[in-house]
């Protein structure tokens, strides 16, 4: 009686999170551009003309802040700053000014072995670790919950009070759970050529959350009406890196000339943000030019910042890298602002040294 009991649990068990089908939504691309879009080109202009309002943030250095590692992500939440540096979260006030961290890297109860992604959610401080999401005070810093799922959180989307994305390493890349950490479904198997290369981050275009796919023109999209997740083309385009191709050239060439191989021979998508009415992209060109478009409801304009055809001045920081800060905002986000990260190698003026710490250039559409 007792092993027919436990074959029945595990019955439940398998049910109770299904492993889904992924399939690709046909319904045409989720941003309405593509090659034949008219924009107003930027030419013989300045960078101020296009981000009209804007300002340097210079992120205090002291050696309580300094910030380190590779991949810093960066959010703005109600004015003030948070940046990832290793294993802590740095708190910067809206000028820039050093005011705590959060550091609660340990194997105890209240603690997190690493950050792998966070998130500052309704005064909170959500933390994705090993087994689960850890989440802090925003004021006194202090432990309040932990959300346990099983396995790595090496990145989690929060869509609404019932449902939280996590994309883990494992042979499913992505789980739907609610906030207390019940997996419901599985979707997407492993995919290492559309998984190894480049760090993305999840978006929003209008109700759909998606998660870009290593710089190519597609993403996986969650639709919370039919709690389904779908490929699905960000845009259309010519000579745009597609999965398939990825897949292609990682069966060709290998891991490590996969990524060089491809950028040699297709266009990249290589950033998306959305800011309320607003969508910031980047491509990257074989030719290594880099294009920006902003695209809102009363004006669609790009212009060239990187590369040999470099189409407008940058007047607002001086940098010894051209424009190349502009393609740092895959890490940034702010409720009501574009962020752009710029490390302190390539920025010339006088009061920051090379061990100082980055400034932020923040954009006001």
């Amino acid at each position: 009686m007792r092993k027919y009991f436990s074959f029945i649990l595990l019955l439940v068990g398998l049910f109770s999170c299904r492993q889904e089908k992924m399939t690709s939504h046909s319904d045409g691309s989720l941003l309405d551009i593509d090659d034949n879009t008219e924009f107003g080109v930027i030419e013989n202009t300045k960078l101020s003309s296009v981000f009209k309002n804007s300002r340097i943030v210079e992120l205090e250095t002291n050696e309580n802040s300094l910030i380190g590692g590779r991949g810093n992500k960066v959010m703005k939440y109600k004015s003030r700053f948070y940046v990832l540096s290793h294993n802590t979260i740095l708190i910067f006030d809206n000028n820039g000014e050093f005011i705590g961290k959060l550091n609660h890297i340990g194997n105890g109860p209240k603690d997190y072995p690493a950050i792998y992604d966070y998130d500052v959610l309704k005064d909170e401080l959500w933390i994705g670790t090993a087994n689960g999401i850890m989440i802090y005070d925003i004021v006194s810093l202090g432990f309040k919950r932990k959300i346990p799922i099983e396995g790595f959180v090496n990145q989690f989307e929060y869509v609404n009070d019932t449902t939280l994305i996590i994309r883990s390493p494992e042979d499913m890349m992505f789980k739907i759970c609610d906030q207390r950490g019940k997996v419901r479904k599985r979707f997407i198997e492993k995919d290492l050529p559309n998984d190894i290369q480049e760090f993305h981050q999840f978006c929003r275009i209008g109700d759909k959350t998606i998660y870009h796919l290593a710089s190519t023109q597609s993403g996986v999209v969650y639709d919370s009406q039919s709690d389904s997740m779908y490929y699905q083309n960000i845009l259309f385009g010519d000579r745009l890196l597609t999965p398939q191709i990825n897949r292609d050239y990682y069966e060709k060439y290998g891991y490590m000339e996969q990524f060089q191989k491809a950028s040699e021979d297709y266009i990249r998508l290589s950033t998306i943000r959305q800011l309320k009415d607003n969508i910031l992209l980047t491509k990257i060109y074989p030719n290594k030019t880099h294009e920006l478009f902003l695209i809102s409801q009363d004006k669609q304009i790009r212009f060239c910042y990187a590369g040999s055809d470099v189409s407008i001045e940058n007047d607002i920081v001086l940098t010894n890298a051209g424009m190349s800060f502009l393609t740092s905002i895959t890490c940034c986000e702010s409720e009501d602002s574009f962020l752009f990260l710029i490390g302190p190698e390539t920025l010339e003026m006088d009061n920051i040294l090379e061990d100082s710490n980055p400034c932020i250039l923040e954009v006001f559409p």
